[in-house]
């Protein structure tokens, strides 16, 4: 019970953390490009 719980604990912990570096890496990615174009 234990180790399931915290296997699925780790699972969703690793798909939020990859969820948010994603999300940052787009996010700046964006921001380089508009600051790119605007200069």
């Amino acid at each position: 019970m234990g180790e399931t719980t915290r296997r699925l604990l780790w699972f969703v912990g690793l798909a939020v953390a990859s969820l948010a570096v994603c999300g940052t890496a787009a996010f700046v990615f964006r921001e380089f490009i508009f600051f790119v174009l605007a200069h």
